[in-house]
C-alpha cells in the first residue's frame, strides 16, 4: 500500500499540462478556445490564463475562450498547490508544458 501512495504523491508532485486545440497560425480555432489539460488528470487545480482564473474539472481540463493564440505558454501561469488528491494530501506543481 506505501509503493502504491508514494506513487500517487510522485505523479501528483509532477502535472504536466498539456495545451489542446493548436491549429496552424492562419486557421481559426473552430470554437475561438483553448483547453488546458493536467496529466494526470487534476481536479479543482486553478489555471490562470491572461489574468482569468478556471478550476480544472474532473478530468483535469481547463476551458478558456481566446482567439488569440500567440504565446500561449508564456500567458499560463499555474501556482503550486497544495490539495487532496485520490483521497491523500499531495503538492501539485506544474512540471512541464506542452503545446
Amino acid at each position: 500500500m506505501t509503493s502504491v501512495i508514494r506513487a500517487l504523491v510522485t505523479a501528483a508532485l509532477s502535472a504536466v499540462i498539456l495545451v489542446i486545440g493548436g491549429w496552424p497560425a492562419d486557421a481559426a480555432p473552430p470554437s475561438g478556445g483553448v483547453e488546458i489539460k493536467t496529466i494526470p488528470a487534476v481536479p479543482r487545480l486553478p489555471i490562470t490564463l491572461d489574468g482569468r482564473t478556471v478550476l480544472t474539472d474532473g478530468s483535469g481540463i481547463a476551458r478558456f475562450e481566446t482567439t488569440d493564440w500567440q504565446n500561449l505558454e508564456s500567458r499560463i501561469k499555474i501556482d503550486d498547490q497544495e490539495m487532496k488528491l485520490r483521497g491523500q494530501q499531495v503538492r501539485v506543481r506544474a512540471a512541464r508544458i506542452y503545446i
